[in-house]
């Protein structure tokens, strides 16, 4: 903390606020998720490797560098929370400048390169589904096939006229239902998720109906969200690769809303200064309670067991709620103290 004070008081006054505002938006991205089970793996995205990496080339890159060493000063300082560092394959893939490794003193050179990034965070580190040469250059090789298979429907979609019939006489075809039915058949992916690629290419396609002004207004209008376009624009293709490979992977690890419904024994939360990337996570950090619906010819304990079912997930909703609510008065005092710092 003492390094961070010395950099922080160099700053002029607009600089300090930068900083406290980048601060902000990694811990809001942070927060939902810090009610759930430690230990707490954090899925850092390229955009803070290369912060890291690249702090002394921008004025922007330096102060998020600086935002990034408060925050993670606040989680293995104050926090009291388990927290781990995750590197997964396509965001070693992306710090590597997706490039093949070809032997075994590449590998370690990349690794080492990651290491001296995040080292400074003072979080331990882990890499994700692979510990060795062998291991992460099979994993790329399935990201690279998974990369062409993405980039080819995404092309498919794009050369695709999706002047579509909407509506009829008895009702309304759902720009979702015209995306689900072009994406039947199987993706044959080898590494990424078959149903988080379904829905970044299913909202593609819905944006495409709801931009065409051949396609019923009413429709339209009525079926635009602000998500669809978020998740579509993860599908950005530029000299021939995909802008947002390691966001897609980071929206199948970091699904805080898709976690509550496993047991799982850690927490996956990803972090990042991109903010399309983060307004898409934030869309899937909604938690609740709910059973299996009720239904017809039922037996009462059948019901019973629902009704339980209810109870055990309200209680570990509330249980998630209070340890939140800890995190939150340990964040407080956080910015007590950071306030001294910055004035």
């Amino acid at each position: 903390m003492i390094r961070i004070k010395e950099e922080i008081k160099a700053l002029d006054k607009k600089d300090k606020e930068k900083v406290l505002v980048y601060f902000a938006y990694l811990m809001d991205q942070f927060m939902p998720s810090s009610g759930f089970t430690e230990p707490h793996y954090l899925f850092i995205d390229n955009s803070i490797l290369q912060d890291i990496k690249n702090k002394s080339s921008s004025q922007i890159s330096y102060l998020r560098y600086l935002s990034t060493l408060i925050f993670s000063d606040f989680l293995s300082r104050k926090s009291k929370l388990d927290i781990k560092l995750a590197i997964t394959p396509a965001i070693f893939y992306e710090f590597s400048g997706r490039k093949s490794l070809e032997n075994e003193y590449k590998y370690q050179e990349i690794l080492e390169k990651v290491q001296d990034s995040v080292d400074i965070l003072n979080i331990e580190t882990y890499t994700i589904g692979f510990s060795s040469f062998s291991e992460i250059n099979k994993l790329i090789d399935k990201v690279k096939i998974d990369e062409e298979i993405i980039i080819s429907k995404i092309r498919d979609i794009k050369n695709t006229d999706w002047s579509v019939r909407l509506r009829f006489d008895n009702g309304i075809k759902f720009p979702h239902a015209v995306a689900n039915k072009y994406l039947s058949s199987d993706l044959q992916l080898k590494y990424f998720d078959d149903g988080y690629v379904r829905w970044v290419l299913s909202t593609l396609i819905e944006r495409e109906i709801i931009t065409n002004k051949h396609n019923d207004e009413y429709v339209r209008r009525n079926f635009r969200h602000d998500m669809i376009f978020l998740i579509a624009a993860l599908n950005k293709i530029k000299k021939g690769i995909i802008q947002g490979l390691g966001d897609i992977e980071l929206l199948q690890f970091c699904d805080i809303t898709g976690q509550q419904y496993r047991e799982n024994n850690r927490t996956c939360t990803g972090i990042t200064f991109d903010e399309n990337l983060r307004n898409t996570l934030a869309f899937r950090t909604g938690t609740f309670a709910t059973h299996e619906p009720f239904k017809g010819g039922e037996s009462q304990e059948e019901r019973d067991k629902k009704i339980l079912e209810l109870q055990k997930n309200i209680e570990k909703q509330n249980q998630i709620h209070q340890k939140e609510d800890m995190v939150m008065q340990r964040a407080l005092e956080y910015y007590r103290e950071l306030s001294a710092i910055f004035t």
